[in-house]
């Protein structure tokens, strides 16, 4: 019953992008940076290093003062990844699950997803609970699921925290407290998600606009004083 909640849930998710790989090292849920702020010229990049290696992964990935090349880019992210670059690790993975520049390696992505996640990468952790909620190259495991998807939308990921309210209200995840799900719906508003604050009257039947306010002072915290995620 459980599992056939999890699977209609994400299948929807799904639809959305949202079980997918949630968001690339160095760039903000949906943006790309202007290439100045990515990476200097190739020719100035220290190559002996972890960092200078992950931003020439990025340079071929969008394509920076390089013409893109996604095997280039694999290669690079890889070299980071293994070098110790938790940003790498998480690019890495997203190459390997959705097969950018080489062939797809679900379990290789689990893999590294949960190195860039245990190392504090936000992004990494939303995508390794996807997979562990989809059973994508890992055994299917929707406690350790929830565990790596409450710790993305702890650190201010809007994705997770928007994800995290809509399996609490769908009863896939159980609410830890009345109105957790209207919490988490405003942490992910609060952290650039789109969205309406009035849909916590939907999240959380019953609930007060002073009780919103409570929780969205509860939320501004959970943003404003979590470090930016490493990855």
């Amino acid at each position: 019953m459980i599992r056939a909640a999890i699977i209609a849930c994400l299948a929807v998710l799904l639809a959305s992008g949202g079980a997918r790989a949630c968001g690339w090292w160095g760039e903000e849920e949906g943006e790309t940076p202007p290439e100045q702020v990515v990476v200097g010229k190739p020719g100035s990049i220290d190559l002996e290093t972890p960092e200078g290696m992950a931003a020439m992964a990025r340079a071929y990935r969008l394509g920076l003062h390089v013409p893109k090349d996604p095997i280039l880019a694999r290669l690079w992210a890889g070299r980071a990844a293994k070098a110790g670059h938790v940003g790498a690790m998480n690019d890495y993975a997203q190459m390997l699950e959705r097969g950018i520049g080489g062939p797809a390696d679900l379990a290789e992505a689990a893999a590294w997803y949960a190195k860039a996640a245990e190392a504090g990468s936000a992004r990494a952790a939303h995508s390794l609970a996807n997979l562990l909620f989809d059973g994508r190259g890992v055994a299917a495991d929707a406690e350790r699921g929830e565990y790596w998807l409450r710790m993305a939308a702890r650190a201010g990921h809007a994705s997770a925290a928007k994800q995290l309210a809509e399996m609490i209200l769908a009863g896939v995840i159980k609410a830890r407290e009345p109105g957790e799900a209207c919490l988490w719906w405003l942490v992910a508003l609060q952290a650039g998600a789109e969205g309406e604050r009035a849909r916590c009257i939907e999240l959380a039947p019953g609930i007060t606009p002073a009780q919103i306010d409570a929780l969205a002072a509860r939320a501004a915290t959970i943003v404003g004083k979590t470090p930016k995620p490493q990855g």
